[in-house]
């Protein structure tokens, strides 16, 4: 009887409720996959958001830091940017709803500038936020002066993250690394020059005597 009564009422509260008060959203985004590029070449960031969740995701909010090999010269009215010799962020805030199930790409998509200049590896990380968890997102930089940056639909990508951010490591190549012989040039350059001062130094050792000064040998002739 009392289980009986127990059932009725759960029954009951769960009329009462609302399903939407239930329902949350989830934000995932795309999993693109590391880079490789050359130097002085301009890439495409592959930014892909998605909402997992039961509902709709409206304020989301955006946030990129690229490492110094990576700049862009873009300022979206929407964004606020922090640029320095370290490194390039940007966070922006948008008024179209994720909505669940859906996916959005960025328009027009982030291009990120390679130095001519690098240390052969950059990185640029991205995460998405609600409301709840601006906290990962949010910072207070100069703001944009350009055009809105939205969000249009796209399909949903072969591999997503189940988590709202992500990491790409760019590999940056040239000419000399994408060669056999560019990656024998600075070992061998070494090994020649590290040949040559040994060699030298043994001669000028063999001509030194304890009195400091050069003395004739059979090998200084």
């Amino acid at each position: 009887m009392v289980r009986r009564l127990l059932v009725v009422l759960a029954a009951c509260a769960a009329a009462l409720i609302p399903s939407a008060a239930w329902a949350d959203a989830n934000l995932v985004v795309g999993r693109p996959g590391d880079l490789t590029v050359e130097n002085g070449s301009t890439i495409t960031a592959p930014v892909v958001v998605g909402n997992d969740g039961d509902a709709t995701a409206n304020g989301v909010m955006f946030y990129l830091r690229a490492s110094s090999g990576l700049r862009s010269d873009a300022r979206y009215a929407n964004c606020q940017y922090l640029v320095d010799d370290r490194r390039t962020a940007m966070f922006c805030r948008f008024e179209q709803p994720v909505e669940s199930g859906r996916f959005y790409t960025l328009s027009p998509p982030i291009e990120l500038d390679v130095a001519a200049e690098h240390e052969l590896g950059e990185l640029y990380t991205y995460t998405w936020c609600t409301a709840e968890t601006a906290f990962n997102c949010e910072f207070t930089g100069t703001p944009g002066e350009g055009p809105i940056l939205t969000l249009v639909p796209v399909e949903r990508p072969a591999a997503t993250a189940l988590i709202a951010t992500d990491n790409v490591f760019v590999t940056v190549t040239d000419d000399q690394e994408r060669t056999p012989m560019g990656y024998l040039a600075w070992p061998a350059g070494a090994l020649v020059l590290g040949g040559m001062a040994t060699w030298l130094g043994w001669r000028l050792f063999r001509r030194i005597k304890g009195d400091g000064h050069p003395q004739r040998t059979t090998e200084g002739r």
